[in-house]
C-alpha cells in the first residue's frame, strides 16, 4: 500500500539494437547496469521508488530497497510496462519505443546513453546525455561535432574508421540524474545554461532533432562546451 506514497522512476535499460550486436545496435543501447547503480541508490534517497521495466535487468538493483520489479506481483509484463511509463514522474534509460508515454502523462525523461549525436527527446523539460564521441584517440565535444563533423551526428558515425563511441560514465550519469531531480522539485535552469543551450542548437545539424525540440544536453556537458561556444570568432 505504500508504494503509491512515493513519485515514481521508470528505469529502461536498453539491451538491445535494431541492427543486432554491430556498432550501429550498440549505439541505442545502455551502458552496463552497474554504472546506474549510483543514481538508483541517489533516487531512491532522494524518495522516488523506482521501477525497471522494459531490457532492464532486475537482478542488477534488486538488493535495494526502493527499486521494484512489478512482474513479481504477478502483472502481465506488458501490462506492468503501460502502468510504470503512464504513471511515472521521470524517466530515465535510452530512446526507445514507448518512453513519450511518460511525457504525454505530464512526466519528463533523461535519455542516458544517448545515441551521439542524432536523437533529442520531445518534452520540453527532458535532458538527453549522449554517448561520448572520439575521434582519432580524441574526446571531442558536441559543439566541436556539430561544427566540423556534422556527419557524425547520424548513423554515418557506423562507418567512420577513426571514430569510437564509449557509453556514459556512472559519474555522468549521476550528474545527469541529480539536476532533473532538482528540476523535478522546482529547480530553475541558470541564464547561462539556457544561453549555452541555444548557441548549441544554433548549430545543431537542421535535420537533426536537437536543433528543434526544446530538451538540452545536461547543465555539466553545457559548461564543458562553453570555451568553444563563446569564442570571440564563433560562427553558427
Amino acid at each position: 500500500p505504500n508504494f503509491f506514497d512515493k513519485p515514481m522512476v521508470a528505469l529502461v535499460l536498453r539491451r538491445k539494437g535494431h541492427l543486432g550486436m554491430g556498432m550501429n545496435g550498440r549505439l541505442r543501447m545502455a551502458g552496463p547496469h552497474e554504472n546506474y547503480t549510483k543514481s538508483v541508490k541517489y533516487l531512491i534517497k532522494e524518495g522516488f521508488n523506482v521501477v525497471g521495466t522494459g531490457d532492464t535487468l532486475h537482478e542488477k538493483f534488486n538488493m535495494l530497497t526502493g527499486y521494484f520489479d512489478l512482474t513479481e506481483a504477478g502483472i502481465l509484463e506488458d501490462c506492468a510496462n503501460i502502468f510504470i511509463l503512464s504513471n511515472s514522474e521521470i524517466y530515465i534509460g535510452q530512446n526507445s519505443g514507448p518512453y513519450p508515454m511518460v511525457n504525454s502523462t505530464g512526466g519528463r525523461s533523461l535519455i542516458t546513453d544517448a545515441q551521439p549525436l542524432a536523437h533529442a527527446p520531445i518534452g520540453d523539460n527532458d535532458l538527453v546525455l549522449y554517448k561520448d564521441v572520439i575521434v582519432k584517440g580524441v574526446k571531442k565535444e558536441i559543439s566541436e561535432i556539430f561544427l566540423k563533423r556534422p556527419e557524425l551526428c547520424f548513423d554515418q558515425i557506423t562507418f567512420e574508421n577513426d571514430v569510437k563511441v564509449i557509453d556514459n560514465t556512472a559519474s555522468e550519469i549521476l550528474l545527469s540524474v541529480k539536476e532533473m531531480v532538482n528540476l523535478y522539485k522546482g529547480g530553475r535552469t541558470s541564464a547561462r545554461v539556457l544561453n549555452l543551450s541555444t548557441k548549441l542548437k544554433d548549430i545543431a545539424p537542421k535535420n537533426g532533432l536537437l536543433a528543434h525540440f526544446k530538451s538540452r544536453p545536461p547543465a555539466f556537458v553545457l559548461k564543458r562546451n562553453e570555451k568553444f561556444l563563446l569564442k570571440k570568432n564563433f560562427k553558427a
